[in-house]
């Protein structure tokens, strides 16, 4: 729940200060919450099939193939849906003619036509993706693994917010 109120919090400040609001700032939302939502997925299925047997090396397999499977079926629908609709549609602009440009120069490869041409932008999206997804949770998790372990009383179930709300007053 605190990953999906900070990523919120974030979409709505790149909302404010982004310059490529609103649509940049969507994507990223439908990024990290598609990997969070898919975080959440293999973790379930992780207590579902290994209830208890403390097995941190596939709970960690099946959150990360979760976030990573749910983020790249996600991320390719959104990337369909701007390149083909939202671009050309509502901003009146051809993203299909930059892919094109962008991937002829650097891979020189000549595309037939529109179709191929987003397959494989749909491809190297989803590639980087991937990259994306594990350049940003592994060091995150290097990071928050050994904090979240120091400071239980913080990082509890149970907000220190929560805690305070609820606590009666003295007197």
């Amino acid at each position: 729940m605190a990953a999906i109120i900070t990523e919120l919090v974030h979409w709505l400040f790149l909302n404010i200060t982004g310059s490529d609001a609103p649509l940049g700032p969507a994507i990223k939302l439908f990024a990290v919450l598609s990997t969070l939502c898919g975080f959440w997925a293999g973790s379930s299925i992780y207590l579902h099939l290994a209830p208890g047997r403390g097995r941190p090396a596939v709970a960690l397999a099946l959150m990360f193939g979760g976030g990573m499977f749910l983020r790249v079926v996600a991320m390719t629908v959104v990337n369909y849906i701007v390149l083909l609709y939202v671009g050309p549609v509502i901003f009146g602009l051809n993203y299909m003619s930059f892919a094109r440009a962008t991937l002829v120069e650097t891979t020189v490869w000549q595309f037939s036509g529109d179709a191929i041409l987003l397959f494989w932008v749909l491809v190297f999206t989803a590639l980087y993706n991937v990259v994306n997804l594990l350049a940003a949770a592994i060091p995150a998790g290097l990071v928050v693994s050994p904090l979240t372990n120091s400071f239980r009383h913080i990082t509890s179930l149970e907000t220190w917010l929560m805690r305070n709300v609820r606590a009666k007053p003295s007197g």
